[in-house]
């Protein structure tokens, strides 16, 4: 009797499980591949809007914002980007993650930039997804 229990049990909870999985809205491959991409940009960017950033600033809503907000001691070459006007939207990240010294000279990122183009549409995918982006 007791067995029965136990499998009913399990067999509901089976259930509930899956129940549960098929109602998750399936998640965009480019997400899941641009979350990877990213571990190069984890090296010295945090995600967490609210811990105090280390060698580079936060990218959490990086994607819509205006570059160089933040407290970040950001470079002069981006300061001055800003004051122009320059927003992280999609065309801009793409730019800058493809060759940051290109897009901004004088930039203080040390990164040579990635160089493939499906890679940083993905890149850009997960920070919108991930990372409070608009």
């Amino acid at each position: 009797m007791r067995s029965r229990w136990i499998l009913v049990g399990g067999l509901a909870l089976g259930i509930l499980v899956l129940a549960g999985y098929a109602m998750r809205p399936a998640e965009d491959p480019a997400v899941a591949r641009g979350e990877h991409a990213y571990r190069i940009c984890a090296a010295c960017h945090i995600i967490d809007s609210e811990a105090e950033p280390h060698s580079a600033p936060s990218l959490a809503g990086v994607a819509g914002r205006t570059a160089a907000s933040g407290d970040f001691a950001y470079s002069e070459a981006l300061r001055a980007a800003a004051a122009a006007g320059l927003v992280w939207n999609d065309a801009a990240l793409d730019a800058f993650i493809a060759d940051p010294d290109g897009f901004l000279p004088g930039t203080s990122m040390g990164f040579a930039g990635l160089a493939d183009p499906a890679a940083r549409r993905d890149v850009i995918a997960f920070l919108h997804a991930r990372l409070g982006a608009d």
